[in-house]
């Protein structure tokens, strides 16, 4: 695992390989790149670009967005696709910026649990050992109270910080070259994940490998469904063989022992190597071992 001054060396490293690099999504303030990540969600930068200029003249500030209706945004933004989601969105978390952050777009989950007055999660170790599913269980245990706020809305604010966040994630080392050896050698690749398909799609993209992958399995809505759900659709529509499931917490486990398939677990994810082994699978610290496991138990789908 990479410390922070690793991750420090390495992005001072790729500013001086790509001085020129910039975001293509167009922003005077932080809130309008959170804004403009999430018309971008099955749309491109470009229609983004030419939509948000209009839309912030209209609405100039977080007070002017957050006084308004969604249905004041739609005809801005129409030619975004989803657009009455995404308005919606805008205005919902307009209006929780300034009641909440007092106008700033938090960082972290660090930041969503100092402005409620809980505790730090304590470092990824910590994180690690208690990060489970159902993520509503997994909130309650680290302090954040049903009873005052609600979850659907606490689900769309970590929704639209992780959208934020997510653009400047980089691919885990070694999962190209584990896509390409697995592709050479004819095996299905199929993304199955609980985020928005749309931007799922988008970040493959970015980081240059969704040309590898043969079908990409997401939700259309974050909250309208689960991966159980996703991966026995699937399962149904495609009936497909001898399949593996590459993942990194148990709820992965999970989803492959729903539809038949075998399943191996990689470390350095969302839980810890502990919590992966209790599932009964195959603990992997790797990409390249995943494949190579893929291709000895010869299966036809990952």
């Amino acid at each position: 695992m990479k410390t922070p001054q690793d991750v420090r060396a390495i992005v001072q490293a790729l500013k001086e390989l790509y001085p020129d690099g910039i975001c293509s999504l167009q922003y005077q303030k932080d809130y309008e790149l959170l804004f403009a990540t999430r018309l971008s969600a099955q749309c491109t930068d470009e229609r983004v670009n030419q939509v948000t200029p209009a839309l912030f003249a209209q609405f100039p500030t977080l007070e002017a967005l957050a006084a308004a209706e969604p249905e004041d945004l739609e005809p801005y933004i129409h030619s975004c696709g989803f657009f009455r989601a995404k308005a919606r969105d805008i205005v919902f978390a307009s209006r929780m910026l300034l009641e909440k952050y007092h106008g700033k777009v938090p960082g972290t989950m660090e930041e969503l649990l100092r402005r409620r007055g809980l505790p730090p999660l304590g470092g990824i170790a910590h994180y690690r050992e208690v990060f489970r599913f159902p993520i509503r269980d997994y909130y309650a245990d680290i302090g954040f109270d049903f009873a005052r706020e609600d979850y659907g809305a606490l689900a769309d604010e970590w929704a639209l910080l992780y959208g934020e966040l997510a653009a400047d994630a980089p691919l885990r080392e070694g999962v190209p070259e584990a896509l390409e050896r697995l592709r050479r050698a004819g095996v299905r690749l199929t993304v199955l994940s609980a985020s928005e398909r749309g931007m799922l799609c988008r970040q493959l993209r970015q980081r240059g490998v969704y040309e590898l992958f043969d079908e990409v399995l997401g939700l259309d809505d974050f909250r309208a469904q689960d991966k159980l759900g996703i991966a026995r659709e699937w399962r149904a529509r495609t009936g497909a063989g001898r399949t593996l499931m590459v993942g990194d917490t148990d709820h992965d486990a999970l989803a492959a022992r729903a539809i038949g398939a075998d399943c191996v677990l990689l470390t350095g994810g969302h839980q810890s190597r502990e919590v992966l082994l209790r599932t009964g699978f195959s603990v992997l610290a790797a990409p390249y071992e995943a494949a190579e496991y893929a291709l000895q138990s010869e299966n036809e789908t990952i």
